[in-house]
Parts: structure tokens; sequence; C-alpha cells
């Protein structure tokens, strides 16, 4: 957890589920906040469910990960341009999902960040054009990761959760 999370009064029990889980899916994050469609992968005991998320979280406030899902984060980490949850995000770069526990049991408290805003520059056309073929790119990669990974990764689960029942 970074030095600006706020837990909910049911982080303990979102923790113990989480704990539960992850295994499964190698990292569940406990805070999101970013537009987009969720698509619910489990259901748990209510109110909890583990949801996918293709544009990922803005930010890595909270999250827990399995010794195999931070094994495949650090061995696909050749050169790092990016931010943490920027490469997290980026399930196509390492094939670790992500999954995030709803409700979300962590919240952000902006007041206490240690960010500093960049200041907003004029862009080029040049520099516009880079930007939005380097956002095709990425779309296209996580959709083909959606398309091949991603579905093992919810075919495994659910044979583990079908082995399990018997």
């Amino acid at each position: 957890m970074e030095d600006d999370a706020v837990p909910s009064p049911d982080f303990i029990e979102a923790l113990k589920i989480a704990k539960e889980n992850i295994n499964k899916f190698g990292c569940l994050r406990l805070y999101a906040s970013r537009g987009g469609t969720l698509r619910t992968i489990k259901k748990l005991s209510p109110p909890f469910t583990i949801q996918y998320s293709r544009k990922g979280t803005l930010g890595a406030v909270a999250y827990m990960i399995s010794p195999e899902g931070a094994k495949r984060l650090i061995s696909n980490a050749r050169v790092w341009i990016d931010g943490l949850e920027i490469y997290m995000n980026n399930s196509f770069k390492h094939g670790v999902g992500c999954f995030i526990l709803n409700p979300t049991s962590v919240a952000h408290d902006s007041g206490k960040s240690t960010r500093t805003p960049l200041a907003k520059n004029s862009r080029n056309i040049l520099l516009s054009l880079i930007k939005e073929i380097h956002c095709l790119y990425v779309k296209v990669r996580m959709f083909w990761f959606e398309k091949t990974k991603l579905s093992l990764i919810l075919q495994e689960s659910r044979e583990h959760e079908k082995s399990s029942q018997y």
C-alpha cells in the first residue's frame, strides 16, 4: 500500500478474500479509480466480486500480488520506461491481468500524495501523432492479450473451481 492509501472499514475482510484468491489471479487490485467497462470474472461471498479491467487502474495505491505474479512482472521488466502503475496496467507485457476486488477496500487521499503535478505543455502535431500511434499499439496488444492469455487464465480458474468442488 502507498502512503496515501486509506483503508475502508471492510479492509481486513477484503484482505482475507484476496488471500483466498490471489494464486488464481496473480494480482488483485484493492483500489480502482478509472472509467471503462469492468468484466465480472468471479462472484464471491456478497458483496465481493473479482472483475477484469482492460484499461487498468489509475495508480498502484493498493494491491496483493502472488509470488508467481511478482515473478512474471519482474522477469518481463527488461527496461523501465513507464511508471509502475502503467507497467502493471499493460498486461500484455507480462501476462498478469488487471483484476480488481470489488467493492474496493482502499481509497486514495490525494491530499497526502507525494506526486508533483506536471506542467501542461502545448504539444506539437508530431508528438500528438506519436502518442496516438502508441495508444493504438497498446489497444491492439491488450486485445490480443485478452483473446489469448486472459482466456487461458480464466479457463484455468474455472477448472480449478470445478475440481475443488468435488
